[in-house]
């Protein structure tokens, strides 16, 4: 990589931010762009905060992107990078979207790959990377280099699928949690412990096929034979979420979702965030 080439992030809210802020501490250049914000990482002679997509994109030789989680407004940016910059690959930071639908209307589509990071990007070390079936090898590659040279684990999947793995995963726990709470069987506060005093605490150790493996997969028959039938299969959107979004509820950047934050409980969760996930870095 020569000295003037950089990476382009486009969109910097909350993940483009953390995305510009990991790149920028593995000494990539960084130029930035985002219609209606400004990224949180400042005072940095490597980061360039760009006025409009071609300033960011042109003569970038890897593109981020991570504007907001809607195919038409991802279609218009590929539209307009591609007017732009004619060879750079393409990484969307989607956490749900297929790449051969996000690639179905540009004019080289081989470019496009997805490169899931999760929040914050800059601690959580894992990445999922999902080419379609037209993605290019040199592009699959390109992105694998700059994940793994920033000391990213990325697990590349076979084929690509809605939600890809650890969000698949991780909304089969969420929806069997809201179905614990509506139905009176736990509060919030103890579906949370019990994640985080077992569940998350021998996961993190060994995933949920291991753990099994350690119980002993005759145990595991009888557990799925007992307990598969009766667990959560709702197939709709969630009526406890959706009621506290209306309400302007939206979680630790609203101070208020499931519960109440203040700037200290953020700024103690990204602690404990910190300790939990920190690698050494360069």
């Amino acid at each position: 990589m020569s000295a003037d080439q950089h990476v382009a992030v486009l969109g910097t809210g909350l993940m483009g931010s953390s995305i510009a802020t990991l790149l920028r501490k593995y000494r990539y250049p960084v130029r930035c762009f985002d219609a209606g914000s400004r990224p949180s990482v400042q005072g940095d002679s490597g980061l360039v905060i760009c006025d409009s997509i071609g300033d960011a994109v042109r003569d970038a030789f890897l593109v981020i992107e991570a504007v907001f989680e809607d195919i038409g407004v991802k279609q218009d940016v590929y539209r307009e990078v591609e007017q732009h910059n004619t060879i750079a690959p393409i990484a969307s930071n989607t956490s749900s979207l297929v790449p051969s639908l996000l690639s179905a209307a540009m004019d080289s589509p081989e470019r496009l790959v997805v490169a899931h990071f999760f929040n914050p990007a800059d601690l959580v070390p894992l990445v999922e990377l999902v080419p379609h079936p037209g993605s290019s090898a040199d592009a699959v590659e390109t992105v694998r280099c700059v994940l793994e040279s920033m000391d990213r684990t990325v697990i590349s999947l076979d084929r690509e699928c809605p939600g890809f793995v650890a969000n698949r995963l991780q909304a089969a726990i969420v929806r069997e949690a809201l179905a614990l709470v509506a139905e009176g069987i736990a509060t919030p506060e103890m579906i949370d412990t019990a994640v985080t005093s077992c569940l998350g605490a021998r996961w993190a150790v060994a995933g949920p096929l291991r753990t099994i493996d350690s119980a002993g997969l005759d145990v595991w028959q009888a557990i799925c034979a007992q307990l598969f039938p009766i667990l959560s299969a709702v197939n709709t959107r969630s009526r406890a979420i959706d009621e506290l979004v209306s309400r302007g509820r939206l979680g630790m950047k609203a101070g208020e979702g499931f519960f109440e934050y203040t700037e200290e409980d953020v700024a103690a969760h990204r602690s404990r965030l910190e300790l939990t996930l920190r690698r050494p870095t360069i």
